[in-house]
């Protein structure tokens, strides 16, 4: 499925979604500062929801703990490469687990990775991004439509 068919289904749930659209500008910085082009589910998220820490408003649990400033991106991304080494280098963290764990996406096929900090040990996951996004806005929506903010 497509990141924009993905991410359409949280439309008209837009009002309980906190979001910071990134513009052309802010995404071509935001290359310029990891130094590699973003992959297209991750670059077409950011274009639409953006460096949003936390994609729920407050009354609603988060299920993400993404990056929430471009900067947090180029930190990561340079952290990776140097505990992980030449593995790392076609990885683009985008969230964490809250334990010092990364989750990246692999830049070729739209992976999801787990970078382990303890073992210095990089898993593939069974998914991609966009499978993985498709996911989490299912967990979303049905979060929001059990516990409606009135």
């Amino acid at each position: 499925m497509e990141t924009q068919v993905i991410l359409a289904r949280l439309e008209p749930y837009r009002n309980h979604l906190i979001c910071h659209p990134m513009s052309e500008d802010d995404l071509t910085n935001l290359e310029q500062q990891i130094s590699i082009k973003l992959p297209a589910g991750l670059y077409i998220f950011l274009q639409h929801v953006g460096l949003v820490h936390n994609l729920l408003a407050t009354r609603v649990r988060p299920f993400l703990d993404l990056f929430g400033t471009s900067q947090q991106y180029a930190w990561e991304r340079e952290w990776a490469v140097e505990f992980f080494g030449t593995k790392a280098r076609n990885l683009i963290p985008f969230a964490h687990d809250g334990a010092g764990n990364l989750f990246a996406v692999e830049l070729e096929h739209e992976t999801v990775i787990f970078l382990d900090h303890e073992i210095l040990e990089i898993s593939t996951l069974d998914f991609t991004f966009n499978q993985w996004l498709d996911s989490v806005v299912s967990q979303i929506i049905e979060s929001i439509d059990r516990h409606p903010i009135h």
